[in-house]
Order: C-alpha cells, then sequence, then structure tokens
C-alpha cells in the first residue's frame, strides 16, 4: 500500500517481503489495523521465519493497533520485533508484553 487515505487518516503500509520487514506510517487505529494484520498473515503463510515491523513512523495507536501488533506477533509464533516508535509508544508495548519493559 502506498499513501493511503483512510477515514481523513493518513496511513501506510510498505512491505519488503525479501527484506522480512513491513514498516508502518501514519495513523494506526482501528480503520487501518486490518491492513497490517492482512499483511502479516501473508509472511506467516511463507517460509520466512522472522519479521520486523517498523513503528518509528506512527503518529498514533490505538487499541485496535495494539491489538494488531499482538495478533502479529502470534501468527509469526513469536517471531517478531517491533523497531522504532516514540517513548510513549515503546512504553505501550512494554506495557503490552509485546516489548521487553
Amino acid at each position: 500500500m502506498v499513501g493511503n487515505s483512510v477515514d481523513g487518516l493518513y496511513f501506510d503500509l510498505r512491505i519488503d517481503f525479501p527484506g522480512r520487514q513491513i514498516a508502518v506510517l501514519g495513523e494506526f487505529d482501528v480503520a487501518t489495523a486490518r491492513c497490517l494484520t492482512t499483511a502479516v498473515s501473508k509472511f506467516a503463510r511463507s517460509a520466512i521465519s522472522e519479521l520486523t515491523i517498523d513503528l518509528a513512523n506512527v503518529t498514533h495507536i490505538d487499541a485496535a493497533g495494539v491489538g494488531a501488533l499482538t495478533r502479529a506477533r502470534s501468527a509469526m509464533s513469536g517471531r517478531v520485533a517491533f523497531n522504532g516508535g516514540s517513548a510513549a509508544l515503546q512504553r505501550l508495548l512494554a506495557q503490552a508484553d509485546l516489548v521487553a519493559a
């Protein structure tokens, strides 16, 4: 996906399949979380054993976004690394047991 506007909010996923990385950009919420779930399911069905999700350019995340990250980790049998993001986002991920505190 490239530069989508969902319900007036900017959201983008940049998928690097050979590089085993997904970058999430913009508003990551109930209107957009399904996009990540769909992308991760493609990685989970492939021979790729590890995935990195780059959150450095997430400008907003809600419970649906955190839920999508939790589902991503589950779909990949826990072999997901979450990189980047603000200090507040890192605290949120730690509270959700998605990263070490």
